[in-house]
């Protein structure tokens, strides 16, 4: 953003929480699936936070809504990739984040396959340690360790172990922040 170059976030999980970093609040139903659903184009779903930062959250749906997500991806695979070379036609020098869902489901597949940069965020923690030797990862993925905290001996012992083993992990950290947690929380 302080280059002056556009950005556009685009929340891919149903869980749709990307949003609460937006100050999106809770009762706003809105989003690209949320569109669809009511009979409208995807972009509908599109909010402006600031200057040069746009955001297009998922948008709440019921679970019968969720499946039918799923159906329509399936049968139209390639539809984001339509989607996003549209929105890349129309301002080239846009950055597009994707923020997509842990796991192999439909929406995770096509966006992993649409993404020219792939970055896995690790929390410390033995559970991400479990479960990160427990999928298929993307080629040439990058791993960025968030919600670091020094103070915890594990979390220095899974850094260095991470270090050692993992050829993609990036040479910076995110460091927890109470604060951030907390901000979260109160959003809910």
């Amino acid at each position: 953003q302080q280059l002056g170059e556009s950005v556009l976030a685009i929340d891919f999980t149903p869980d749709n929480l990307l949003r609460l970093h937006f100050n999106t609040p809770f009762e706003l139903a809105r989003g690209w699936a949320r569109a669809e659903q009511d009979g409208g184009a995807w972009q509908e779903g599109a909010l402006r936070y600031c200057e040069n930062l746009d955001f297009l959250p998922f948008g709440r749906l019921n679970g019968a809504e969720r499946l039918e997500v799923q159906r329509q991806c399936r049968q139209q695979p390639e539809r984001w990739r339509d989607n996003l070379r549209q929105l890349i036609a129309g301002d080239p020098q846009r950055w597009i984040l994707l923020d997509v869902p842990v796991g192999d489901g439909v929406l995770a597949q096509q966006a992993l396959q649409l993404a020219d940069s792939v970055f896995v965020l690790l929390n410390p923690d033995a559970n991400c340690q479990v479960r990160l030797h427990q999928q298929t990862l993307p080629n040439d993925c990058r791993f960025l360790v968030n919600h670091y905290s020094s103070a915890s001996q594990l979390q220095q012992d899974l850094h260095q172990l991470w270090l050692q083993t993992l050829s993609g992990l990036l040479p910076v950290v995110i460091h927890r922040d109470e604060a951030l947690a907390e901000a979260l929380a109160v959003k809910q």
